[in-house]
């Protein structure tokens, strides 16, 4: 019984790992998004939105718990 447990706890912490990684790159994008960062490759192109330095500075702030 204390296997299947272990076993449990094991998947558990994989499916957390996995989760707060896509939430760090997710809360990244948007930390980039705020900062005015463009993508652009050869296939791909983001323009930068227009945003308020106000918006951006709250969104930044947010991020970083001040």
């Amino acid at each position: 019984m204390s296997k299947k447990r272990n076993i449990a706890n094991e998947d558990q912490t994989r499916v957390l790992g996995a989760t707060l990684g896509l939430l760090d790159e997710m809360l990244c994008r948007i930390e980039g998004w705020a900062r005015g960062h463009e993508v652009r490759s050869v296939l791909y192109e983001a323009p930068n939105p227009d945003i308020s330095r106000a918006f951006s500075g709250f969104v930044c702030n947010s991020l970083q718990g001040k």
